[in-house]
């Protein structure tokens, strides 16, 4: 559970973040994240990424980006994917992008009732890229990819159950 301090800074840092200053948004992000705000979590991944505000890091962006998915987020799952996917990059792993790519996929299909846009926009984005890569794997990853998303629903079943950020 994020605490009333973490929701601050994070809204500290959207703040910022929408005016263009990127250095105060990664100061408020990384006080929320620290306290296990996925949302900031998934800001700081996508700054780090894109180089927002800073010099592009490969390895903080899937840090931030595996934090942010393990709490369920959506949009997370798929940075974390296409931060796994890439050939170049520090961390190159296809079955690991393909399990969070799945994940992703189904935890936006099973909520499309109660968010239809922003889900189906996520779904779409998580499927195309779940395809991309997955001509690329051999029968075996593609298994194991799978075997791998189960597991992780298995040991977050209540995840599963709750409301969790888009």
């Amino acid at each position: 559970m994020v605490g009333a301090s973490a929701a601050s800074d994070y809204t500290e840092g959207y703040r910022a973040y929408q005016r263009g200053d990127f250095e105060t948004a990664r100061r408020g992000f990384l006080r929320a994240a620290k306290n296990g705000d996925a949302r900031a979590q998934y800001h700081l991944a996508f700054m780090a990424y894109t180089g927002l505000g800073g010099a592009r890091s490969a390895e903080a962006a899937v840090r931030w980006a595996l934090l942010a998915a393990n709490s369920g987020m959506i949009k997370a799952m798929v940075l974390a994917g296409s931060i796994l996917a890439e050939a170049a990059g520090p961390r190159f792993d296809p079955v690991e992008a393909q399990k969070w790519f799945n994940l992703a996929a189904s935890r936006a299909y099973l909520s499309w009732p109660e968010s239809p846009g922003g889900m189906r926009n996520n779904w779409e984005a998580a499927a195309e890229k779940m395809w991309l890569i997955q001509n690329r794997m051999s029968e075996s990853q593609i298994r194991e990819a799978i075997r791998r998303a189960r597991a992780w629903k298995a040991k977050r079943r209540g995840l599963e159950k709750r409301p969790h950020p888009v």
